[in-house]
């Protein structure tokens, strides 16, 4: 008997492929941020606020992003592991039977 992929195989990749897509748009959203306070040699800040202060913020919002990406990496690790461990107990089963 052969196993397909199951619905909580399904939901472990589903929550890599958001923890990936999160984190790299939230990187990309604080890069861009980063990018845009500095434009053309001015410094472009919105009304009462300094520019170091936004540039901690969109540093902070990258580095988040970051960690976002390191845990779809992990989570990936995890359900790909998972999914082996399955299989490989589903196919001893097989051919004991």
């Amino acid at each position: 008997m052969k196993r397909g992929v199951t619905r909580a195989d399904r939901f472990r990749d589903s929550a890599v492929i958001a923890l990936l897509a999160g984190g790299v748009a939230l990187y990309l959203y604080a890069y861009r941020g980063m990018a845009a306070i500095s434009d053309e040699g001015k410094i472009i800040v919105r009304p009462g606020e300094q520019a170091f202060d936004q540039w901690i913020r969109y540093y902070y919002m990258s580095r988040a992003g970051m960690w976002l990406v390191a845990a779809g990496v992990l989570v990936g690790i995890w359900a790909f592991w998972r999914y082996k461990k399955n299989r490989k107990a589903l196919q001893e089963t097989d051919l004991q039977a």
